[in-house]
């Protein structure tokens, strides 16, 4: 919208009008072209032509076309709210100050248009009046003056605070990018802790079930020993048999021996009563040896068979004190292998849960 900037004349010069793109005070329509115009409030009720169909108007003394809408400023960033609320607050009153002196001047401008109709009424029968609306004139041009100052001040402390906003905003898209650069570093590093920490486990548990393979076929190993021993027993055992049963055969034999000779003494007896009673003694001697040797075959024969009793019960409780200790331990370093991969898995996990809420963070900003 076009807008009409009226020129106040001395006295006796036209007044004119320059149109300038800014927002004014007194905003209506031209009834000749119907293009809408606005102008200062000072030249309430004056007399111009439109800039654009030239034609002569009349201003009125309010606005007759409804204000533009603005649109309200962006949110202000959150950095430094201490020092924006102190720079909106001395913005509140600057425009409050410039609203005041905007009242001011309107109402000046409205008494200077009085006294310059009432001047035009008489100017050529009062003199005095002509010098009281000289006086007004330069009061007018005084608060003009003034009012310009002010909206000088006004703009150079707009252009400020939007300097102010731009470095405020400026230094907190840096923080921001600090901040991300940072975090991201930060979510870098705990990843890379993370892995090598995952490696470190997997190294760990990688050993330990290398080291109990390792006591796995060490007790495999030494289970197959106990077992060959345990053969060799056995067969010690077996052989020891096969031997009492033979030393029992020659014990029948020598029985059988023993019995036929008796029977022979006996016949021989009956027969030859006495030329060989030196042959009976003799023979008597024979058997009492051979009874002797088998008393004694017997005795060691026993002996041996509680020796191989025993040894054979003391390799078996061996063998199976090892097998348990060999089950217990494979059980505990089961459990802990599983405890292990449960306290792996968890720590994955949470370090896991916490990567993803950093980087979801990270996202964010």
């Amino acid at each position: 919208m076009a807008r009409l900037v009226v020129f106040h004349p001395a006295v006796g010069e036209a007044a004119t009008t320059k149109v300038v793109d800014a927002m004014g005070d007194i905003r209506f329509r031209c009834p000749a072209c119907n293009g809408k115009l606005t102008v200062d409030a000072a030249g309430a009720g004056m007399q111009v032509g439109c800039p654009k169909c030239k034609a002569p108007i009349t201003i009125p003394l309010s606005s007759t076309l409804p204000e533009p809408s603005v649109k309200p400023p962006p949110p202000a960033p959150t950095v430094d709210r201490d020092r924006l609320s102190t720079l909106e607050a001395e913005v509140a009153r600057l425009r409050k100050e410039v609203s005041d002196r905007n009242t001011a001047l309107q109402e000046a401008e409205a008494k200077a248009a009085r006294l310059e109709k009432q001047q035009g009424a008489r100017a050529e029968a009062d003199a005095k009046s002509l010098s009281d609306a000289k006086q007004i004139q330069s009061e007018y041009e005084r608060a003009v003056s003034d009012l310009r100052a002010t909206l000088q001040e006004k703009n150079q402390i707009t252009a400020g605070l939007q300097e102010s906003l731009s470095k405020l905003h400026q230094e907190l898209e840096a923080e921001r990018a600090r901040h991300a650069k940072e975090l991201r570093d930060q979510v870098s590093e705990q990843r890379r802790r993370v892995v090598e920490e995952y490696k470190s486990r997997e190294q760990s548990i990688t050993s330990q079930q290398a080291s109990l393979a390792e006591r796995n076929k060490a007790q495999e190993k030494q289970q197959a020993e106990l077992q060959r021993q345990l053969d060799e027993a056995l067969a010690k055992c077996r052989e020891a048999q096969a031997e009492r049963d033979r030393q029992r055969e020659e014990a029948e034999s020598a029985r059988a021996s023993v019995a036929n000779i008796e029977k022979q003494l006996a016949e021989e007896r009956t027969n030859q009563s006495s030329t060989q009673e030196v042959q009976q003694v003799r023979r008597q001697k024979e058997l009492a040896l051979l009874s002797s040797t088998l008393e004694k075959e017997q005795k060691a024969r026993a002996d041996l068979d509680l020796v191989l009793k025993q040894q054979r019960e003391q390799m078996e409780s061996v063998l199976r004190e090892k097998e348990a200790a060999r089950n217990k331990e494979i059980t505990s370093l089961e459990q802990t292998k599983q405890e292990l991969e449960a306290r792996l898995t968890s720590e994955r996990e949470g370090l896991e849960a916490k990567l993803g809420e950093a980087e979801a963070r990270a996202e964010k900003l």
